[in-house]
């Protein structure tokens, strides 16, 4: 905030907030991607492949976000007027990037588990899923995006374009719940997939406390949806506003990639003793 010779008070903006939370949300996703990389080195799969795709997806999230910033993203609305345009395609490439991103960590969290049961036993299930996690994914995108070019205006402008790109405060609830309902699926697989398999009790919840590390997902995915809908009304300042969504975005992949690694930790693969270089436990009777 700041006060002028008049004493009217003027709001400096999330510029500066902006800029060190994508910073931030960058420096973690490429230390976590290399974390994993490294752990992975001897024992590389379908699913690092997968990880890696997601961290460039968010990178191009990144690049996006901070092509806003450099647009006016984080100042007040009345000083970015005049560049609107060229602040609403960036706006949407990073919309859509995000959801790209988001899903692929989804994905990749989808190969690693089919990976770990095809050592086991075959299964339909995870192809199956793969399949419907990718077409939610382009279709999360173009109900995000579809009919709603630069040119209507501000692309986070939902009571300013209710009638060049309606029910835009919807689509992000669709999205939202379809982001949520995906999660908990994830969340429910592995807990089939380890009460099927012979090993200690203590052994099966510590291996599915550590894939529920991504439990936090869904809160970010929820907050985001509730700063999101607050762009519907008019009071606000959409510019302001949208900043905080942007930041949540980046947030929410950036924990989402994480979590891809974390479920990697010997917690989780030490429970499976499937001979493909993640790690052993003796066998129990």
């Amino acid at each position: 905030m700041s006060t002028d010779k008049s004493g009217l008070v003027h709001h400096l903006g999330y510029a500066d907030s902006l800029n060190v939370a994508i910073s931030i949300c960058l420096t973690y996703t490429l230390i976590f991607t290399c974390v994993r990389i490294h752990l992975r080195r001897n024992s590389f799969g379908a699913d690092d492949v997968v990880v890696v795709i997601a961290t460039l997806t968010a990178l191009a999230h990144f690049a996006a976000s901070y092509t806003c910033l450099t647009a006016g993203l984080g100042k007040p609305y009345d000083i970015i007027k005049a560049n609107i345009g060229q602040l609403s395609s960036r706006a949407i490439a990073s919309a859509v990037s995000f959801v790209l991103a988001l899903y692929a960590a989804k994905i990749a969290a989808l190969v690693f588990l089919m990976r770990i049961q095809s050592k086991t036993q075959r299964s339909y299930l995870y192809p199956i899923l793969i399949s419907i996690y990718t077409i939610l994914a382009f279709a999360s995108t173009l109900v995000v995006t579809a009919g709603c070019p630069s040119g209507s205006g501000y692309y986070w402008d939902f009571a300013g374009n209710k009638d060049s790109c309606p029910s835009k405060n919807g689509r992000w609830q669709a999205v939202t719940v379809l982001d949520v309902i995906s999660e908990i699926v994830l969340l429910a697989l592995p807990v089939n997939l380890v009460w099927s398999l012979q090993m200690p009790q203590k052994r099966k919840v510590m291996v599915i406390v550590t894939f529920w590390s991504r439990v936090p997902t869904i809160a970010l995915s929820v907050i985001r949806q509730i700063y999101t809908a607050k762009l519907s009304t008019s009071n606000t300042d959409i510019s302001l506003s949208s900043t905080l969504v942007t930041i949540l975005m980046a947030v929410e992949v950036t924990y989402a990639l994480i979590s891809c690694t974390l479920t990697t930790s010997s917690n989780f693969t030490s429970g499976f003793s499937t001979g493909f270089g993640m790690g052993h436990m003796p066998e129990v009777a």
